[in-house]
Parts: structure tokens; sequence; C-alpha cells
């Protein structure tokens, strides 16, 4: 399940990478990759893929733990939205 923090995260670059008209834009494939840190240690990696298509949008995210510390909390969240040239998810 998605935190709220996550989701207003998620909301927030999805408003920012979006284009205004989907038909008109042309194929766009971006990756965003967080490395994060808690008191100077790698406690994980956040990985953001947006694809374009004519088919519409598709943002896929994945949360991963760090090796260290998945010894004590282990974190694979994998998250995928598609949404439609009209601008409503499917």
């Amino acid at each position: 399940m998605i935190k709220p923090g996550h989701l207003c995260f998620i909301l927030c670059v999805l408003y920012s990478v979006l284009p205004g008209h989907l038909e008109a834009a042309e194929p766009v494939n971006k990756k965003f990759v967080y490395y994060i840190y808690w008191s100077g240690i790698r406690a994980g990696k956040a990985v953001l893929d947006y694809n374009t298509a004519s088919g519409g949008v598709t943002i896929s995210t994945r949360a991963t733990s760090a090796a260290f510390i998945s010894l004590f909390y282990k974190v694979d969240d994998i998250a995928r939205s598609v949404i439609d040239p009209d601008g409503y998810p499917r």
C-alpha cells in the first residue's frame, strides 16, 4: 500500500511531467532515479519510469531498500499507472 507521503510525491512529479495535450506530444521515455539516505546511510532507491505513446502515458515506480536496511525491513514496492490520451486512468 502506498503511504500518503509517497502518493503526494508521485502526484507532484506527475503534474510536473505530464504534457498538457497527450495526442499532440511526441513519444517520451524518461527515467528518474533517486537514492534515499537516512542519517548518512543509504537506505534505498526509488525509480520512476515515464513513457508516452499513442495509447497514452505509462508511469511506473519502484522503491527498494538497500541490502543493509533489508536485513531489518525489506522494501520492494511497485506501482504502475496508465493514463489514456483523454487524460483519464484506465
